[in-house]
């Protein structure tokens, strides 16, 4: 998968300019947005950032990134500091979704508290899909795997089968190959899709609007 080498906000209509090199005079303007599941015990946590090109709808998912630590000084572990920062380079990535995350408050502490994150990061709670038709009550996350399904089947989503650290947990593309083979696997397994799941339903509740331009404010008749 082809990644953009440079990023220019466009304060008219709130989107970002994303360059390619092979594609260099054909610029299109995207929607650009993260998703966090946080690290729980002994299982990592995963990062994701997404780019929907807003004239094709398509969602690409650009970057991967699991890790169990905001900040660390041994450099065994890859932090999510460099994450952060690596997204407001290249990117210009300041929103990330979350969903259901008891521990969100603790890592939102630390993360205001390290000085390395020099944009901070701002999150949205977004919750899973938890109805389906005529009222049907579903579990925690079956309503936004499905339209996961959905965006899969009707090519709404890219993902690169080779990105992300596979030294600490298979990659995204891995790890739906995993779910798809299994209908018991254990949900510690899959923080990629929790991530995931986390994007989708944040791209669903709050999809991109463009600003509304200033009204004219009329004169008074008084």
């Amino acid at each position: 998968m082809e990644k953009p080498y440079k990023a220019k906000f466009s304060q008219e209509d709130h989107l970002t300019r994303l360059f390619f090199r092979e594609k260099e005079s054909d610029v299109d303007k995207y929607y650009v947005v993260g998703a966090i599941e946080w690290a729980l015990g002994l299982n990592p946590g995963y990062a994701l950032l997404s780019a929907q090109n807003v004239r094709t709808g398509v969602l690409w998912i650009y970057e991967e990134f699991p890790f169990w630590t905001i900040r660390t000084t041994d450099g065994m572990e890859k932090p999510l500091w460099l994450f952060f920062k690596d997204a407001w380079k290249k990117y210009l990535c300041r929103y990330y979704y979350y969903s259901n995350q008891k521990d969100h408050a603790r890592y939102l502490q630390q993360i205001q508290r390290e000085p390395l994150i020099r944009c901070s990061p701002v999150f949205i709670e977004a919750e899973y899909v938890t109805h389906g038709t005529k009222g049907k009550k579903l579990d925690a996350h079956e309503g936004v795997d499905n339209l996961i399904l959905e965006y899969q089947r009707l090519g709404k989503i890219k993902i690169s089968q080779d990105a992300g650290d596979r030294s600490i947990i298979g990659n995204l593309f891995d790890q739906m190959n995993e779910q798809k083979k299994s209908v018991v696997l254990d949900d510690s397994e899959i923080p990629g899709i929790k991530a995931l799941r986390s994007l989708i339903a944040g791209v669903e509740k709050f999809p991109y609007q463009k600003p509304m331009e200033p009204q004219e404010i009329p004169e008074s008749y008084v």
